[in-house]
C-alpha cells in the first residue's frame, strides 16, 4: 500500500482475510510499533511515509 493510504479497520481485515480478532489486533499492533502504520486520532489507521520508518 502506498504512504498515505487509509488501512481498513480491524473488523474489516478479520472478515476479509478470515482472521480471529487477536491474530489481526497483534500484526496491527507490530505494524505500529515498527513505524509502518499511523493512527491519526479520529481519522483511522494509515501506511506511514517511507521517510518516517526506521531503517534496518
Amino acid at each position: 500500500m502506498p504512504a498515505g493510504r487509509r488501512v481498513p479497520s480491524q473488523s474489516e481485515l478479520e472478515q476479509e482475510f478470515d482472521l480471529g480478532r487477536n491474530t489481526t489486533k497483534k500484526a496491527l499492533d507490530v505494524l505500529k510499533k515498527e513505524g509502518l502504520l499511523v493512527t491519526a486520532p479520529g481519522r483511522g489507521l494509515f501506511v506511514s511515509d517511507s521517510r518516517d520508518c526506521p531503517t534496518q
